[in-house]
């Protein structure tokens, strides 16, 4: 796997407006910090790596391929929107169903 740094961010950046915004906010880190990721003067923390793969669309090899290619045409909201459903509907099936006799209480 690649090493997440300063550089690597760099040749994935664009240059598209608002986009160092957004994987900041993808991050979890506020602009000032990003700033200092690119400027060279903050490291990328660990914690911080899946979030900054996701954004780019970057996945393991480990995952089906076809997952991967829808996954790379999303645009990084579209991405934040589909993780967010996924996360639901997994904490949805973790739930208890309402019984009927219950429901009758």
């Amino acid at each position: 796997m690649d090493v997440i740094d300063r550089q690597w961010l760099l040749a994935r950046l664009t240059g598209r407006r608002g986009e160092q915004t957004e994987l900041a906010q993808a991050m979890g880190i506020d602009t000032d910090k990003m700033s200092k990721v690119i400027a060279g003067k903050r490291r990328i923390q660990p914690e911080e790596i899946p979030r900054v793969m996701a954004f780019f669309g970057v996945i393991d090899d480990d995952v089906d391929p076809e997952l991967a290619e829808v996954w790379r045409a999303l645009q990084p909201s579209e991405r934040a929107f589909l993780l967010s459903i996924a996360k639901l509907q997994i904490s949805s099936r973790d739930q208890p169903l309402e019984t009927e006799s219950s429901a009758d209480e």
